[in-house]
């Protein structure tokens, strides 16, 4: 947990090279599994929740940890009993009072948190059981979205009407051909959903359409297998992606050419500007500023802020002493 307030810049030297940066304070550090360092944390969502800000986190020992945003203090745990014997959390996401979590034991189970039972209230299922990769939910129009494997010929999207029922009221099957790895909704327009995958495209639906064909708007090529998609711009107008092969493109939602594409932004920050950067993380669009912050890290735990909605991508910020990897 850190707070962007800056303490000043401060001369770092990253790998032989110099360059200088504003230092960010570090306000909270907690452990998933204190004592246990063999466990990792494979995905986290933030969730407001009357009126009481919380995050859960996924750890690969197949729990999910609930905590207090600001004190980092434990409030709940849903335990691996509480799931299958098989498969591993994928995706974590909060709707209204309700937490969802991905697995690849394909189920995508609800769990109440007002309820001291941790038993999940819901599971859902594809048609034909296909683990999961990812999951969102859009509280405003209702909608969840679940992405699957490849089984055979398909790799498919479902997609849930939460007000009608169990059963999936959509399923794509045509618009990507390997894994999905990531559904996102629009936060500006309910019915936009954005995917990625590891075949390399990057689809845009309006689900206000439930025929794949016609719900289909457009398809960005990455050329590069899809890690994480997400929307920003004053109203979601653009979209980011970044890649397993840690490049960056960003699009206009009405356009097929990208707006910019850094492929090496790894080689770009230590040649440029003497940073190292060995992985992308995700994105983090700002409003008031109109700007799109991308957080990178280095292997010995710093966590790099890098402005990049620019025409040359620009570092920050660095953040140190959270993590050690």
């Amino acid at each position: 947990h850190v707070s962007m307030a800056e303490e000043g810049p401060k001369r770092k030297r990253d790998r032989g090279r110099e360059a200088t940066f504003p230092a960010y304070r570090l306000r909270r550090r907690s452990e998933f599994l204190p004592g246990r360092s063999n466990i990792y944390v494979l995905d986290t969502a933030p969730c407001p929740s009357d009126g009481e800000e919380l995050i859960a986190l996924a750890g690969s020992n197949n729990c999910i940890n609930i905590y207090e945003r600001d004190t980092l203090q434990p409030i709940n745990t849903i335990g691996s009993d509480c799931h299958g014997a098989e498969g591993t959390i994928t995706g974590l996401q909060f709707a209204d009072h309700a937490l969802w979590s991905a697995c690849t034991d394909g189920m995508i189970r609800s769990w109440d948190l007002r309820k001291s039972n941790k038993k999940a209230v819901c599971i859902l299922q594809g048609h034909n059981k296909e683990p999961f990769n990812c999951i969102a939910a859009n509280p405003s129009s209702k909608l969840l979205a679940g992405g699957t494997d490849k089984i055979g010929e398909d790799a498919s999207i479902y997609i849930w009407d939460l007000r009608t029922g169990r059963a999936p009221v959509t399923q794509f099957t045509e618009s990507h051909s390997d894994d999905i790895t990531q559904v996102k909704f629009s936060p500006r327009t309910p019915n936009y959903l954005a995917s990625g995958s590891t075949d390399g495209l990057v689809c845009l639906f309006d689900l206000s359409l439930m025929e794949e064909e016609e719900s289909l708007m457009s398809v960005k090529n990455s050329e590069s297998s899809v890690a994480i998609v997400g929307f920003y711009g004053p109203h979601s107008e653009h979209v980011y992606c970044l890649t397993h092969q840690e490049s960056i493109h960003l699009w206009d939602l009405s356009e097929v050419e990208p707006i910019a594409t850094q492929s090496d932004i790894r080689g770009d920050m230590a040649d440029k500007f003497g940073v190292w950067v060995d992985y992308l993380i995700n994105c983090h669009y700002q409003k008031s500023s109109d700007k799109l912050y991308l957080v990178a890290g280095d292997h010995r735990g710093g966590l790099h802020i890098l402005h990049a909605n620019l025409p040359e991508m620009q570092p920050l910020g660095l953040i140190t002493g959270g993590h050690t990897a």
